[in-house]
Parts: C-alpha cells; structure tokens; sequence
C-alpha cells in the first residue's frame, strides 16, 4: 500500500473531497504536493476517472487579508469535470472510492528511477524477482513470501500474517523506518541511493547478533554492500494488544531520496543487491550470467526498448540521445564494435568483418532522427527563430 486519500463527501456542485490515509501526514508537505496535480479516482467498477486537484492562483493571493490556503485536506477539493452530485456518481465514483496521483516512472541515468510510491514498490517489485528464481532454492523448511495491505495505517495485514503463520523466522522487506542516528556510525553522511542495502536494527553501533549477523556475513561472503541502520520496528497500532515479532527477525531495504514524495528515487542497483541477498539467504544459486537478470544488471525493470526510443528526442542532425538510447540496450559483449562515424551513423559489424572476405554482406538499416525543429537565431528580446 501507499500514502493517498479516499472520498469523503461529494459537494453538490460536482466537486469530490477527501480524507487522508494514514490520517496523520507522511511528511509535512505531503498534502502541499498533491495541489494542482493529476489524479485518478478508482471506482470499484475498477474504472480510473481523471481529476485534478483544486489550485489557488499564485497571482490572486498578494495583499489578501485571511486569504484561503490548501495545507489540510478539509481545503482540499478534487475538481473530475462533473456539475452536480449525479454527474459524478453518474461516472462511478462513490464515497471512500481511493485517490491517488496519476503516475509515470521515470529512469535517472543508468541506475535508477524515480515516481510515486517508489520506496513503497521496491520490496513487491524484489520478492516478485525472487519468485520467478526460488524453485533453485536448496533452503530446508517452509518458506511463505507476503504482500502485506494497511501497513500505512497500523500494519494490520503484518498484524494478521503474525497471527495466522506464526514463523520461526522473518525478514521484512520494504521501507525502514529509521530512528535516532541514521547510519552505524556517527558523524557519516545519510545514505543516498547507490549505497547498497540497508539493515534495520535497534542499535546499530552495537556488534550484530542473530539473524541479522547472519544476514551481514551473508551480504560480505557474497558480495552485497550492506549498511546496518537504526531503525524501529515495524509499526503495528490497533486497540487490541499486536502481535510480537519472532526471535529471529531482520528488516532490509534501500536508501530512497526525497521519501513519500512524487519525486521519490531509488537505485535500481541497490535493489537488485536486495534481491541477489535473499537469494543467497535462500540459497539459490547466482545466475549464471553472472547476475543479470531480464536483460540489465542489478535486477532493474526495464523500460521497453520501444518506449526508451519514443521517449529520446533526435531531430535531423541531433541524434545523440537517440544513439545513446541505443548504445544502452545492446548487448556488453557488443558495445565494444560498435563505431559512430563522422557523420553521427551508429554502425555495428557483427561476422568476418575482412575487406578480402567471400561471405555475403548484409546490412539492416534503420533511421534514428525525426522531424524537428533546430535553433537558428536568438533574437534580441529573447525569442528563438527556429
């Protein structure tokens, strides 16, 4: 699950307001940042309805006395292009219907990605990995792997799987809270992405006992770098007394930048060392490919090669994003013959490449520029002539 709101009443001129979800706020800009943005309604149809979050006009608030502000969800208001209350029950949406951002991954460089809920998708996104390999496992025993629900809003379903499998054993994977000094030791920075795996205990400048000593000497003879932070348990609230967490229990996760915000990144890199750990944890074998799995290394989902190439602007003679686009979705084995020629041409010679060879030459040809626009003059008050 995800930080997000729900619809708490439909006013009668058309409009959808909202409730948070966890009513307390992730981060104090958390509502600030859903202002003037996108969203989705989800209707238990299973329709998403656009809308859009309501915006005061920057232009209009100079000088006002008492001028309305939007810095809690009861002056909030989602505007979904509706009139009146039936116009929007008319498209589905209902009271408690969730709302969320509408969303678009985003990769940074060759490492990572970025978007909404990212450090809330990375512990799926892992364990999901992990299935499609743990039929290799040698581990003896039960293993359960869970996607838990509600864990923003008092970790009910963490609660209800203690509960039902009562494990000798846990690791939970995902967001780690952390508490007191960020990092083991003092005076270091806090860890970005890019800095491997993150181990939550209660004292991290204690030596480590248990499982997560186990998991530190595991992460060491196989390679991961891992980092043991301070962190608290995870949280379970309710009226009743929660469920306790087994002796042996351990939290990994990765480093996220900007956390619970549209803007959230995490580093591909650091997430496949997450997933590479729980194989080993498992004992799985590496892959024989040396750890690369769908086509990239360190466990990265991959945008399609369709997309990246839509995605890369290369107008007639400025073709560089779209080379590179291409350069990064080639083989490593292949990188290295691959040439670009004084007239921006990426060209790839693949069998005898000798000019007294016998053999057929074959060439598959194919354009990477489009039509576009180039830059021809700045005039004087600041427009471009194209």
């Amino acid at each position: 699950d995800e930080p997000g709101y729900v619809v708490s009443e439909i006013t009668p001129e058309g409009y959808v307001r909202v409730q948070r979800l966890p009513q307390a706020a992730p981060s104090p800009v958390f509502d600030t940042l859903h202002f003037a943005q996108p969203i989705w309604v989800m209707t238990r149809a299973g329709k998403k309805v656009p809308g859009v979050f309501a915006g005061l006009s920057i232009h209009l608030q100079p000088a006002r006395v008492n001028s309305p502000k939007m810095n809690h969800p009861d002056e909030m208001y989602v505007d979904i292009g509706a009139t009146s209350a039936a116009d929007v029950r008319a498209a589905g949406v209902d009271l408690l219907d969730p709302i969320a951002l509408q969303r678009k991954r985003f990769p940074i460089g060759q490492s990572g990605e970025a978007g909404p809920s990212a450090g809330d998708r990375f512990g799926p996104t892992v364990l999901s990995q992990l299935l499609e390999r743990i039929k290799d496992t040698q581990a003896k025993g039960t293993t359960t792997v869970a996607f838990l629900t509600q864990q923003w809003i008092g970790g009910r379903g963490l609660n209800r799987l203690l509960e039902e499998t009562k494990p000798d054993e846990m690791i939970f994977v995902g967001r780690i809270a952390t508490s007191g000094k960020s990092v083991a030791n003092a005076g270091t920075t806090a860890l970005t992405p890019g800095d491997g795996v993150l181990l939550g205990v209660e004292d991290a400048s204690a030596p480590l006992t248990g499982l997560p000593s186990e998991i530190k000497a595991l992460a060491q003879a196989d390679g991961e770098r891992l980092t043991a932070v301070n962190a608290s348990l995870p949280r379970i609230t309710g009226y009743a007394k929660p469920n306790g967490f087994p002796e042996r229990f351990a939290q990994l996760g990765i480093p996220t930048l900007w956390p619970v915000t549209p803007g959230e990144s995490i580093s591909a890199g650091d997430r496949g060392n997450l997933e590479r750990l729980l194989e080993a944890y498992l004992h799985v074998p590496k892959p024989s490919t040396g750890g690369v799995r769908g086509g990239s290394a360190g466990g990265i989902v991959e945008i399609s090669d369709l997309q990246a190439l839509v995605d890369a602007y290369g107008a007639s003679g400025h073709e560089e994003n779209v080379r590179k686009a291409v350069l990064d979705r080639l083989e490593p084995r292949l990188l290295k013959d691959a040439e670009t020629d004084a007239h921006g041409n990426l060209i790839l010679h693949l069998g005898d490449r000798k000019p007294d060879a016998k053999s057929p030459r074959i060439a598959f040809v194919a354009h990477m520029d489009e039509i576009g626009y180039e830059v021809k003059k700045i005039e004087d008050d600041g427009r471009l002539f194209v």
